[in-house]
């Protein structure tokens, strides 16, 4: 589990982005210690740490989330990765004017800076890894639209792609189940929605399975 910097003043950009690629570094160079496979490292983030997840995947090469993190070569590039009910776009996400507090040193962000950080607007065919999505159609918070775009993008630049879009789930359902649940008792009454974990880790298999060939 990766601590990021977050709220307003700490997460500005590239910052948590730095400290995502300094997270894999570490990983990777630790993969002995810790018995972890270096070519089977995969990054999940849920809602707004989706966003993150999400940029990781498109925007490891990049000098933003190198610099500061000491990277040399690809140990910040995951192996593949999970966003889950990820707010991906800046122009799709009702609550994006509570996020722009947090990642903008000046407000209102440009139309430019909107832009850069939608992360469906990075995805190539080149360096964009492997990804499977997880959402609700009934979000309310984060429409599935996020999910949508992205996914069509990944599509379009034929970028292996799993997309997941349940019936029933609200915002937030984490493992949605009674450990995550914060007493809200619709974050974990829908067995479609408490799959998703089994879900993400059959998609794994079948990637290191290909990994293997």
């Amino acid at each position: 589990m990766l601590r990021y910097s977050v709220g307003e003043n700490r997460a500005i950009f590239p910052r948590p982005m730095i400290q995502a690629s300094a997270a894999m570094k570490y990983i990777r160079d630790n993969a002995q210690k810790y018995g972890v496979d270096p070519a089977r490292v995969y990054v999940t983030g849920f809602s707004a740490g989706g966003h993150l997840c999400a940029m990781l995947g498109t925007c490891w090469h990049m000098d933003f989330f190198r610099d500061g993190a000491g990277i040399i070569g690809e140990e910040n590039k995951p192996t593949g990765i999970i966003p889950v009910y990820p707010a991906l776009s800046m122009k799709e996400t009702k609550t994006w004017n509570v996020y722009y507090n947090c990642v903008f040193e000046t407000l209102p962000p440009t139309e430019q800076q909107l832009h850069d950080w939608s992360a469906e607007n990075w995805v190539d065919s080149e360096h964009t890894v492997p990804t499977c999505l997880i959402h609700t159609s009934t979000d309310e918070l984060v429409s599935c639209t996020n999910s949508l775009v992205f996914a069509q993008r990944l599509y379009e630049h034929n970028v292996p792609v799993d997309l997941h879009i349940i019936s029933v789930g609200a915002h937030g359902f984490a493992t949605a189940n009674r450990l995550t649940d914060c007493g809200f008792h619709d974050l974990w009454d829908h067995p479609e929605v408490a799959r998703w974990p089994e879900i993400a880790d059959d998609w794994m298999k079948r990637r290191n399975n290909q990994i293997e060939k």
